[in-house]
């Protein structure tokens, strides 16, 4: 359980895969989700900036 409804991660995974961070596709009757290069790059960036926490 993640805290989120499947409709919220949906739309998330979709905003997501629309920026070019994620990419997907359908396998059976699942679909599975991977970073693409853009991601990567990213979370590499984001995890260099300092927290504003």
């Amino acid at each position: 359980m993640v805290g989120i409804s499947q409709q919220a991660a949906s739309k998330r995974l979709s905003r997501l895969e629309e920026e070019r961070l994620i990419e997907s596709d359908k396998i059976g009757n699942a679909r599975a989700w991977w970073l693409t290069d853009n991601g990567r790059r990213y979370l590499d960036s984001s995890e260099k900036e300092p927290s504003s926490q």
